[in-house]
């Protein structure tokens, strides 16, 4: 049965272990970065929602003020 995952000991012989070393580590500084950026593009996301979250609000309490004086005239 083959493993799904990488294990040091039994897959790579000693002599190749630095320059698989040097790999994974490469690959985790291209992980970390995208990680990264999607932290950023979710900051700037919900920012942008709680924006729009406030600009609902503000057109639903003008329609209600809209609604509420054609109500009374």
């Amino acid at each position: 049965m083959s493993q799904p995952y990488w294990s040091w000991g039994s897959d790579v012989p000693e002599c190749d272990a630095p320059s698989v070393a040097a790999r994974v580590c490469k690959d985790l500084d291209e992980l970390n970065s995208v990680v990264q950026q999607l932290r950023n593009e979710a900051a700037v996301l919900h920012r942008e929602k709680a924006q729009l979250e406030e600009r609902v609000l503000r057109l639903e309490k003008c329609t209600d003020r809209l609604f509420s004086t054609r109500k009374q005239g």
